[in-house]
Parts: C-alpha cells; sequence; structure tokens
C-alpha cells in the first residue's frame, strides 16, 4: 500500500485524516498508530476525478438536478399560477429546453469535430461519412407516403419514433456507463470482468425499468396509434416491412466493417438494425396480444432484473468493504445517481415529454462540461505561449454564438409546430429532429470512446 501512496498529498492527509480514520476505524488516530497503517487507510480513499472532487460533484450531479428542478418549478408555475394551458407550458418549456440546452448540447459534439481543424483533416471519413444517418428516417417514411399509403406512413412514424426515443435512452445510458469508465481507468482499481459486468448489468436495468414502468402505467399517454383506426393488416404489413428494413441497415453495418476508414459507423448501424428488428417482433406480438399486456409483462420482467441487479450491486461492494479492498467512490457515486435520477423522474413525472427533458437536460449539461474541460485541456497554455488561452476564447465565443443563431430558429419553429395541423408536414419536422440527434449519437459513439483501438476517439483524460 506504501508504494502506491503518492506522499506529495500529504497536505491532503493532514486536513482528511481524521475523518477517515473515523470512517474505516471507527476510532480517532491513537499515538501508537504506524505510518504503514496510517498510509494504508488514506489509500482506501485516495480517488482520481476527472477534473476535482468539487468540480466533479458540482458540475455533474449537483448542478445538473438544480437545473433541471428549475425547468420542472417553471412548468408547473405556469400552469398553476399563472392559469396557462398544459399544452402551451410544454410548448414555452420546449423553446426554453431547445434554446439554453439542447442546442448547445448538440453543437458541444459538432465543436468536437466539424470546429476542429485537425479532427477534419485526420478523419474525414468520419466527418462527411456520418451524414448517412439522416436520410434513414426520410426514406423509410417517404416510401410509403409518396404511394399515399397514409395509415402504413403512421406506424412507419410510430415506429421510428420508437427506436429514437429507444436509441435515446441508450445514448444516455452510454454517457453514464462513459463517465464510470473514466473513473475506472483513472484509478485503475476495479477493470475486472466481473466488476465492469455487475456494473454495467445495474446501470442498464435501473435506467431502463423505470422507464418501461412509466410506460406500463400511462400507455394512454403515449399511445399515438391509438389516435387512429389502423387496420389489423396493416400492421401485420409494417411489421414484414420493418424486418426488411432492419435487414437493409444491417447489411450496411456489415459493409462499414469491411472498410476501415468507416468500421466505426458498424456498431451503432448494427444497434439501428436491432431496433428495427425490435419494432417488428413489438407489433406482431401486439397483434395477438394487446400492447398493454406486453407492456405490463415487460415491467415485470425488467423489474426482477433490476432487482437482482441491485443485490449483486449491493453484495459485490459489501464484499469489497469487507476484505478491505479499495473502493471506487467516485465511479460507484456516478453509476447510483444515474439510476436514481431515472427512477425519480419517471415514478413522479406522469407526463412523458416532462421526463424527456428533465433527463435529458441532466444528460446534456454534464456533456457539456465533459466537453469544456477537454477543451480546456487542449488549449493548456504557458507563460511563454499564451496563444492556446486566446484561441480557446475565441472558439468559446464561436460556439456561443453559434448556440444562439440555431437555438433562436427552434422558438418560432415550437410554436409553428403547434399552429399547423399538416400531419405529413409534421412527420417530417419530427425526421429532421430525430436525424439530427442520431447524428449526434453515431458522433458520440466514436469520439468519446475511453478505449479506442482505431483512434477516431482522442478524449484522453
Amino acid at each position: 500500500f506504501m508504494s502506491s501512496v503518492n506522499l506529495e498529498k500529504i497536505g491532503f492527509i493532514q486536513r482528511c485524516f481524521s475523518i477517515v480514520a473515523s470512517m474505516v476505524t471507527n476510532k480517532k488516530l491513537g499515538v501508537t498508530e504506524t505510518k504503514e497503517n496510517l498510509l494504508r487507510r488514506v489509500y482506501l480513499f485516495d480517488y482520481q476525478w476527472i477534473v476535482a472532487s468539487n468540480a466533479d460533484c458540482f458540475w455533474l450531479f449537483i448542478f445538473p438536478t438544480f437545473c433541471s428542478v428549475i425547468l420542472l418549478s417553471l412548468y408547473y408555475i405556469l400552469i398553476h399560477f399563472f392559469s396557462i394551458q398544459s399544452a402551451l407550458a410544454l410548448v414555452v418549456l420546449a423553446c426554453i429546453f431547445h434554446f439554453f440546452i439542447d442546442t448547445p448540447h448538440v453543437f458541444a459534439t459538432y465543436s468536437r469535430t466539424y470546429s476542429d481543424r485537425s479532427y477534419c483533416q485526420n478523419y474525414p471519413a468520419i466527418i462527411y461519412g456520418t451524414f448517412f444517418i439522416l436520410f434513414i428516417g426520410p426514406i423509410f417514411i417517404s416510401w410509403h407516403a409518396i404511394g399515399g399509403h397514409i395509415d402504413e406512413t403512421r406506424v412507419a412514424m410510430l415506429g421510428f419514433m420508437a427506436i429514437w426515443s429507444a436509441y435515446n435512452t441508450y445514448h444516455l445510458i452510454r454517457q453514464y456507463w462513459g463517465i464510470s469508465a473514466i473513473y475506472s481507468v483513472k484509478n485503475e482499481k476495479d477493470t475486472s470482468t466481473r466488476i465492469r459486468w455487475v456494473d454495467g448489468f445495474f446501470l442498464s436495468t435501473g435506467m431502463i425499468y423505470p422507464l418501461i414502468h412509466h410506460i406500463a402505467m400511462h400507455t394512454p399517454i403515449i399511445s399515438y396509434a391509438s389516435y387512429f383506426p389502423i387496420s389489423e393488416v396493416i400492421w401485420n404489413t409494417m411489421a414484414i416491412n420493418f424486418f426488411k428494413y432492419g435487414l437493409l441497415i444491417y447489411c450496411l453495418a456489415y459493409g462499414f466493417k469491411n472498410f476501415k476508414s468507416i468500421s466505426s459507423f458498424a456498431p451503432f448501424t448494427k444497434i439501428l438494425s436491432f431496433g428495427f428488428w425490435g419494432v417488428g417482433c413489438f407489433i406482431k406480438t401486439m397483434i395477438y396480444f394487446s400492447a398493454a399486456n406486453i407492456w405490463n409483462i415487460l415491467n415485470v420482467l425488467s423489474g426482477l432484473l433490476f432487482f437482482f441487479s441491485l443485490v449483486a450491486f449491493i453484495f459485490q461492494y459489501i464484499l469489497a468493504i469487507k476484505n478491505e479492498q479499495k473502493i471506487n467512490i467516485p465511479k460507484v457515486i456516478s453509476l447510483i445517481y444515474a439510476v436514481a435520477i431515472s427512477n425519480v423522474c419517471y415514478y413522479f413525472i406522469s407526463d412523458f415529454f416532462l421526463c424527456g427533458v428533465t433527463t435529458s437536460s441532466i444528460h446534456a449539461l454534464q456533456y457539456l462540461f465533459i466537453v469544456y474541460y477537454y477543451q480546456k485541456k487542449q488549449h493548456q497554455t504557458s507563460q511563454n505561449n499564451p496563444e492556446p488561452q486566446k484561441r480557446f476564447k475565441r472558439r468559446n465565443l464561436n460556439f456561443i454564438y453559434v448556440c444562439v443563431i440555431i437555438g433562436s430558429l427552434w422558438i418560432p419553429l415550437d410554436f409553428y409546430l403547434s399552429q399547423v395541423s399538416n400531419e405529413i408536414f409534421h412527420y417530417y419536422t419530427l425526421l429532421l429532429l430525430g436525424g439530427i440527434a442520431l447524428h449526434h449519437y453515431l458522433l458520440d459513439s466514436i469520439i468519446w470512446k475511453v478505449r479506442s483501438k482505431t483512434g477516431e476517439s482522442e478524449a484522453k483524460f
């Protein structure tokens, strides 16, 4: 243990040892304590954070939670104190969310790619090739809309929105997993396969179960299909079409895998094909059983999986404490926070859109902190060369200008969409939003990998 402790941190030892010793031994430090025991106990509580303990806890956990509470409070204030209708209050909330949170979140990814000249030069295939994702949704919808098959178009749009929502949840899980992976790599103490499997199982089930539970309890709220009388023949036909389209996308993923410059597209595209197959299976099952019954079954199964993962997660760290092994506290905090936030949102907020805004706001603000810290590290300056710091300030100002311009466009668009009754127009507007979101997900899946074999990821924290 002595060889593992950084002896330069003796200031930290002097300030915090009384607390640490009482936590570990439940007694105050006595005069007979040896230096070996002192260093051993401090080692158990000596962690590496992304920036620092205070900065990480505030910007990754406290500040995003506070902002999401402010958004929710604003919504309820508009309804109860200003007597504004719920639909209009949601439009106001959407404008604020798009302008202040979501636009900076999405363009933070583009600042890491399209605004980074060196990245554009080194990986042109990623910069230009990822635009293919923008055309998947419109091609799928247009195939049915151009032929005048409105019911098939409605089912196709419902399926695409389901895939988009599912991938959004997967994207959130991946970001929390990425944060925990950074803590694992920086502390280098819990990278075993068993620990990673238990942590991943706990995180995924802990975030998926509350979502499924919410849908099962509030199915009529989000049941888009209930507004339209669609025949069983149409549902059956579209289920087959989803299988076919999923097969085409899977073949596309196989093609990506065989080309080195775009091989990083393959995992994302493959998961997208699984989404189309999943929607096809759901529709096929829904023909024989009602959607409510399917969600209730999924609710029970996901609840059981979450319970078992929680037991395994707790048992794993109880065992570590018993064996006096070092616990990666920053990683544990990030995992518990992710699961807790997801459960609180989906259990206590009945409106599905509000749940999405809350969880997405926390996700986006965490992401902005990560990007800001990364860019700051990339533009480290020195006494002899202040140019990187000046360039960093210029890039921040340019980033703000772009976010203000693009974010301003969403405000009239949100109000306009609330007044327009053209169904197909709404579909293509949503496809635009979905395409940008999926493009953002694809880029993130490439550039933020902690363990990157191909080099496209340069997130060296």
